[in-house]
């Protein structure tokens, strides 16, 4: 029987009959919960909460819908002004998000992911393909793959400490990412300089601008990892121009010397 059948079958199956163990269990806000029909609550098999990061406004797209309930909850959150569309199972889910995405559009993808590759006689094992086990990317493949679809600033944004399942000694656990379209072309010249303060020896962005402790470099970058769309959400917040400027680079460990001008 073809894998997609079986996986197709099990989770038909799961949609008339609850199974509790056919993925890992997940906390909810019991405030979003309420008004959603307990049918959908009880057949929910998703891996993670992606909803955390959906914002007032916002327009989502949820791949891998389901029976719905983090289109329930995305929708309470984004509010009228916003918009949900949900997707059920589709091929090349990643490329097809970036696609879709404006720029600076963020994705925010939750799956399950093992602490090293799964072994070719599980892979072949159709109820653990099903089960969310056989498929599973390592933690490094699924950055990875985000990477390859042309995502920038991708961040981890929850790892579940404790594995949902032990399979022959592999671990297989929730993994939350959230990632950018970026803005195309080459970077902007910001007319300033910094320095990188530490702790680490070196560090490397996603365009490839190298760093090193304590050197004085010129600031070559996006505005914004999340592109135009993002910094005018950041100015509406008022983050924009270098009081944002200066938070991020708060973060990253960077300063600025007083002076402003380029440097070769």
């Amino acid at each position: 029987m073809p894998l997609e059948t079986v996986v197709e079958e099990r989770y038909a199956a799961a949609a008339r009959r609850t199974q509790d163990a056919l993925c890992c269990p997940v906390d909810y806000d019991p405030h979003f919960l309420e008004i959603i029909p307990q049918e959908v609550i009880e057949r929910d098999y998703g891996c993670g909460d992606p909803s955390r990061w959906v914002q007032k406004g916002d327009t989502v797209l949820y791949l891998g819908s389901g029976t719905g309930k983090i289109c329930f909850i995305a929708a309470q959150v984004v509010g009228p002004k916003g918009r949900v569309i949900g997707v059920d199972m589709t091929d090349e889910m990643l490329d097809e998000i970036f696609r879709v995405l404006r720029l600076g559009g963020r994705a925010v993808i939750s799956d399950i992911v093992s602490d090293e590759p799964v072994p070719e006689e599980m892979q072949c094992d159709l109820a653990l393909w099903s089960g969310c086990i056989s498929g599973a990317l390592t933690e490094t493949a699924f950055l990875e793959a985000f990477e390859r679809a042309g995502f920038h600033g991708i961040e981890l944004v929850k790892r579940d400490e404790q594995p949902w399942r032990t399979v022959q000694g592999i671990e297989f656990r929730s993994l939350t990412v959230r990632a950018f379209k970026g803005k195309p072309g080459p970077c902007f010249e910001r007319k300033r300089a910094v320095i990188y303060k530490g702790p680490f020896r070196e560090v490397v962005d996603d365009d490839g601008h190298r760093l090193r402790r304590g050197d004085r470099r010129a600031w070559r970058s996006a505005r914004h990892p999340g592109g135009a769309v993002e910094n005018r959400r950041r100015e509406a917040a008022g983050l924009a121009g270098d009081a944002a400027d200066r938070r991020r680079d708060r973060l990253a460990g960077l300063s600025r010397p007083p002076t402003r001008g380029t440097m070769n």
